[in-house]
């Protein structure tokens, strides 16, 4: 690994250092608002108060959407934009971002879900000049109509009662997200940012010309820390509208949460589509249900919330009711009856207080904070759209002709521990740890490689280095 990629976490050096920009936040917004920074040629600092990419990030469907869903409402603007979107994730992560197919069953009388609303929807993609995710010149992004009797062939314990055929079309997925996350970080780190996990923003106070200071406190030590910034970006996510209080925001609300989760079940599929079920009722919820290491990956479910602080627990009664409508849309399937591995759930923007429905579009406001401090808050939405989100955020702070583009440094190695194809030694995680900030053990378990997805390997990992990190304390623990 090049000594330019390491992401080392030096806290005295990072103390009372001075910064054009500060990004509170590191997920996926926040550290790729600190690489546009720091391609501009700005001294940049990310500061996470957990571990990078620890909640919205790492818990998503991973899907990287190429914009033809948007086409069956006529968006055209956010379908070109999306599929853009995706293309540049295939351009720059090639090694971490698959193209899948997506196998949506039909039945009569479903509107926008029905065949004329595909065939619709893949004549406007060529005619918007969307492209394959597979890359920039490949042809548009076809939707092929199978028969019922192709669907039955690929599935054949689905419900034959009412099937028109399927739909099925391409999608991007990015199958270790987590990583995916760390390449960017490296990456931004390749180009100068300085970055801190488990280092959370105290208050702020006027430095003077329009620069802040802001006091910082290292969770792991206790150590208090500050650092001066000429502009802050305020990448928080669920946190967005407390870390905006603790900078003097004049925007107070800036973030209507909602709890969005999918479940890791224990599962198999006929083959390595992703398969989009409804249940047969009027306005059920659509559902992606992909291949997943060797088992299935299911969502997204949603409901409101009030308080994105201290309501990230998805009740039972929320986790029965999609597993009931898995089963009611697939009832041979054996989905519903499925262990449930694991819970990913996370905040996701809304729309309006009470209700689950999610926000559509990324909110982006400038904003000044204490002593006049140029402040820019991000609120994304999703995964694949957050490259051009952090061009948008940076243009609040410098023109973005003087963008000087980096190269991405090779890609770490090491870490695909579930799948048995890089056996774990205690040499090869002892260097993840050092070079990739790690300070608990599960920071290396579930965000620098995929071990958590396969109880063996999280043995494995615990066994050879749990002696040396130890594990992160949890609320009620």
């Amino acid at each position: 690994m090049s000594a330019a990629a390491t992401i080392k976490r030096d806290t005295l050096r990072a103390d009372d250092a001075r910064f054009e920009v500060v990004v509170i936040g590191g997920g996926i917004q926040g550290i790729l608002c600190a690489l546009e920074s720091a391609q501009r040629g700005l001294s940049t600092l990310l500061v996470e108060a957990g571990d990078y990419g620890a909640a919205a990030s790492f818990n998503s469907l991973r899907t990287v959407h190429g914009g033809l869903r948007y086409l069956q409402w006529l968006d055209f603007a956010r379908a070109r934009h999306s599929n853009a979107q995706q293309r540049w994730w295939f351009r720059n992560f090639p090694d971490l971002v698959e193209s899948r197919a997506c196998l949506m069953p039909l039945a009569s009388g479903r509107g926008l879900r029905g065949r004329t609303a595909f065939r619709v929807a893949g004549l406007l993609a060529r005619i918007a000049g969307m492209k394959a995710p597979a890359g920039g010149r490949a042809a548009a992004p076809a939707v092929e109509l199978l028969t019922a009797d192709a669907v039955l062939r690929r599935m054949p314990d689905f419900p034959a009662h009412g099937l028109r055929g399927a739909a099925l079309w391409q999608e991007g997925f990015m199958p270790e997200s987590s990583r995916l996350v760390i390449e960017c970080l490296r990456w931004a780190v390749s180009a100068g940012v300085t970055a801190l996990n488990y280092v959370e923003l105290g208050a702020a106070r006027p430095e003077g010309r329009g620069r802040v200071r802001l006091e910082l406190s290292d969770r792991s030590s206790g150590a208090a820390l500050s650092v001066v910034a000429g502009a802050v970006i305020n990448a928080g996510g669920a946190r967005a509208d407390e870390v905006g209080l603790r900078l003097g925001a004049r925007r107070k609300s800036l973030l209507v949460p909602t709890l969005a989760w999918n479940l890791f079940l224990d599962a198999k599929l006929p083959d390595a589509a992703c398969i989009v079920l409804t249940p047969p009722r009027s306005g059920a919820q659509t559902y992606f249900v992909q291949p997943f290491h060797g088992r299935v990956l299911a969502g997204t479910g949603h409901a409101s919330i009030r308080d994105a602080r201290n309501e990230t627990r998805v009740a039972p009664a929320l986790i029965d009711d999609m597993r009931r409508d898995l089963d009611a849309a697939w009832p041979r399937a054996g989905l519903g009856a499925a262990r449930v591995l694991r819970v990913l759930a996370g905040i996701l923007p809304g729309v309006r207080p009470g209700h689950s429905r999610l926000a559509l579009r990324p909110r982006i406001v400038r904003d000044s904070g204490t002593g006049g401090v140029a402040l820019v808050h991000v609120v994304g939405v999703k995964f694949t759209e957050s490259p051009d989100v952090a061009r948008r955020a940076l243009d609040h702070i410098v023109a973005a002709a003087k963008l000087r583009a980096m190269a991405r440094p090779a890609a770490g190695s090491g870490w695909n521990l579930a799948d048995g194809r890089d056996p774990a030694t205690r040499e090869s995680l002892l260097d993840l740890a050092t070079n990739e900030s790690v300070v608990y053990l599960d920071d290396l378990i579930e965000r620098r490689t995929n071990a958590w997805c396969d109880e063996a390997a999280t043995a494995t990992v615990t066994r050879l280095v749990g002696d040396l990190l130890p594990r992160q304390a949890r609320a009620g623990e």
